[in-house]
């Protein structure tokens, strides 16, 4: 069992609904669930890759083999809030719930509530309809703690991602260049922007010393 499984977290996590570019399929996106403390860390652009112990997110997505009739299947990983891919956030709400229990909560019991998601590629079913209803069932059974005063519609997440694709499109084209010295583009679930918590990827800045070895050194770029 693992140390997670071990102890209940009883600090709020933050939970997205989280825009991942497709390559090569720009104004195109991926979608996933991503779950992050508070202030997520930040991993410079220009430092080596984090570790799994660097991460501190996790992210559950929606996995299918194409052309080949299997259901479709939640993923869940660790990984830092800010990566290459994530282009934009929208803002759901906040969650108790450790990770291993939201996973039990997709891959176990969203089913029994919505048995078409077993279906494969070729009865329609696509990934974000897989998040639509998994992020649903999680704000359904409070699983996701959300701001009960929304009107009704305004909390279920087809409205979320109608409004987080239009917010997204709103915004100004940018490259790989200038992205990261810029805060991740985050909205709320009615598509109003908001201050961002995953803000520009600072630069590691290496000083070399007389006795040749290297200290690091932070700054936000």
């Amino acid at each position: 069992m693992s140390d997670k499984l071990q102890q209940i977290v009883l600090e709020k996590r933050t939970v997205y609904l989280a825009f991942y570019r497709r390559n090569g399929d720009p104004g195109m996106y991926h979608v996933g669930i991503l779950v992050t403390p508070k202030s997520p860390k930040i991993w410079p652009r220009n430092g080596p890759p984090p570790t799994e112990k660097d991460m501190d997110c996790t992210l559950f997505y929606p996995v299918a083999e194409i052309l080949e009739y299997r259901p479709w299947q939640f993923e869940m990983k660790s990984t830092m809030a800010r990566t290459e891919l994530l282009a934009g956030l929208v803002y759901v709400g906040a969650t108790v719930y450790y990770d291993e229990l939201l996973q039990f909560s997709i891959e176990e019991l969203v089913p029994r509530f919505f048995p078409l998601m077993n279906y494969s590629n070729s009865h329609n079913w696509r990934g974000k309809d897989w998040v639509i209803n998994a992020l649903n069932y999680l704000i359904w059974s409070v699983a996701i703690d959300v701001d009960p005063t929304y009107p009704i519609g305004y909390g279920t997440a087809d409205h979320i991602l109608k409004k987080g694709a239009a917010f997204l499109h709103k915004q100004p084209p940018s490259d790989s260049s200038d992205r990261w010295s810029k805060p991740v583009p985050t909205c709320n679930r009615s598509g109003e922007m908001i201050p961002s918590k995953v803000g520009p990827a600072p630069r590691m800045r290496v000083r070399k010393q007389r006795d040749d070895t290297h200290r690091v050194k932070w700054r936000t770029a």
